[in-house]
């Protein structure tokens, strides 16, 4: 039997996950671009609309699965809650980002120790501002996280969600 306690995940979530990691390979080696015999314009409208609605996807549900968390839970709770997932993403953030700078940082030193210092400039805003590869998605959302506990403190679970829809809608247009 299971508990108010347990998490409840629909099997749907499940094959969608699977469903849309399946569109982000696809989209990231360019699975359609070499395709005979499909129209450009197919294509373009394949990966525009079917294989990038892959990260919105992956917000969503897992801003789902953390707001269900959060709900019915005192300020403390949430924070601490928050504070756990945000933990449980800084891991493999700040692992792969030393890899990301120091990696690089080898073939720099190779031409001269003073580049190093320029390049230590570029890669510390690269992994503040935009990190390479798929490390802006855990940035992404620690930061979302935040956002959504902070407002948690002001509004109502209802009115988080009106405005977390509408920051949503304004960052697709």
């Amino acid at each position: 039997m299971i508990t108010k306690s347990e998490t409840i995940r629909p099997n749907a979530v499940d094959l969608l996950k699977v469903i849309f990691c399946v569109f982000i390979i696809c989209l990231h080696t360019e699975f359609l671009d070499n395709t005979i015999g499909v129209s450009l314009n197919l294509t373009w409208i394949i990966k525009q609309y079917f294989f990038r609605l892959a990260v919105p996807f992956f917000f969503v549900t897992s801003g789902y699965f953390l707001g269900e968390e959060l709900k019915g839970k005192d300020n403390a709770e949430r924070w601490n809650i928050i504070r756990k997932y945000c933990i449980r993403l800084l891991k493999p953030l700040a692992i792969f980002e030393i890899i990301n700078i120091i990696l690089p940082a080898v073939w720099v030193l190779k031409d001269g120790p003073e580049k190093l210092v320029s390049y230590g400039i570029d890669a510390l805003k690269s992994a503040v501002l935009y990190p390479p590869g798929a490390l802006w998605y855990l940035q992404a959302s620690i930061f979302g996280a935040l956002l959504i506990g902070s407002l948690m403190c002001f509004f109502s679970e209802r009115k988080v969600m009106i405005i977390g829809g509408a920051i949503c809608i304004c960052s697709f247009m």
